[in-house]
């Protein structure tokens, strides 16, 4: 089996999320004393739902109701981005903390428009029936693209590299 590399694409509206840009949070009189859960909770719910393009529902997140962060020590809080639950990362930042998210947030729908507008409209791609898929750092999705003027469906994998938008698309010959 051959394999050609699209190789790596920085998509505008990929990710729902740039994950890796913090959100910053409230303030702490030191990054070693807890946090309250629930202050980390309303900084969540109002930072990350807003950037959260493509997703239809944001659920509330949910954190321990002490969150502890330290010097090199990060902490993990969830929410749900429509229906599946998101790693969220609380980092201490000065002398507050910062959110972000932990995972990929991925639009199904404009992953498709991106590898449509990438392949120069030759194919129709359908990458799962989930309006987001949230993925890990090197996790694969898997895509059909069947071509505009007929012909057999190709398999095509997107490597999600970061959770920044980055991803690498290798359709897959006989």
């Amino acid at each position: 089996m051959r394999r050609a590399s699209v190789g790596l694409l920085l998509m505008t509206g990929l990710l729902a999320v740039a994950g890796c840009r913090p959100f910053g949070g409230g303030s702490a009189s030191s990054t070693t004393a807890p946090l309250s859960g629930s202050d980390v909770q309303k900084t969540i719910n109002q930072k990350l739902p807003p950037q959260l393009h493509g997703v239809h529902s944001a659920g509330d997140a949910k954190c321990p109701s002490k969150v502890n962060i330290g010097s090199g020590k990060s902490a993990d809080c969830t929410m749900v981005a429509d229906g599946q639950q998101v790693k969220i990362k609380v980092e201490p930042d000065g002398s507050g903390y910062k959110v972000s998210l932990d995972q990929a947030v991925v639009s199904t729908s404009v992953l498709e428009a991106n590898l449509a507008t990438t392949y120069k409209q030759r194919f129709t791609f359908f990458c799962g029936r989930a309006n987001v898929r949230v993925v890990d750092a090197g996790d694969t999705i898997k895509c059909q693209g069947t071509p505009q003027g007929g012909g057999a469906p190709k398999q095509f994998d997107v490597t999600i590299k970061d959770t920044s938008g980055k991803y690498q698309a290798d359709i897959h010959n006989p």
